[in-house]
C-alpha cells in the first residue's frame, strides 16, 4: 500500500509541475499551496484500471452534518464556472462527464 500512496503523490506532483499539462487541463493556479484541491480519476471497467487524475479545482467549505460519524462535509467547487466555460472544449467535456457520473451515483 505504501507504493500506491507514493505513486499517487508522484502523479499529482507531475501534473502540477508540468505547466503544459496543467494549463491545458484546468488553467487553475494551485501553486500557492492554499486550500483544498479536488483531484479525481475514473475507474475504467474495460481495462480494470484507473484513468489519469483530473483536477477539478479548489474547494470551499459549505457546511457539515453535526454529530455524524464519520463527519460529513459539504463543499463548494470554487472553480465550477471556470471549468464549465473553459476555452478548451476537452476540459469542458471531461468536467461534464465527471459531473454526470457524480449525479448518477
Amino acid at each position: 500500500q505504501e507504493k500506491k500512496e507514493h505513486d499517487i503523490t508522484t502523479n499529482v506532483s507531475n501534473v502540477d509541475n508540468d505547466k503544459e499539462t496543467s494549463s491545458s487541463r484546468s488553467s487553475i493556479d494551485i501553486s500557492n499551496g492554499d486550500g483544498i484541491v479536488l483531484w479525481c480519476r475514473q475507474y475504467q471497467r474495460k481495462t480494470k484500471a484507473f484513468g489519469p487524475y483530473t483536477c477539478l479545482g479548489r474547494l470551499g467549505y459549505d457546511s457539515h452534518v453535526p454529530n455524524s460519524r464519520p463527519i460529513k462535509f459539504v463543499w463548494k467547487l470554487l472553480d465550477y464556472d471556470r471549468l464549465v466555460q473553459h476555452a478548451d472544449i476537452q476540459v469542458q467535456e471531461t468536467f461534464q462527464a465527471i459531473q454526470a457520473l457524480a449525479n448518477h451515483n
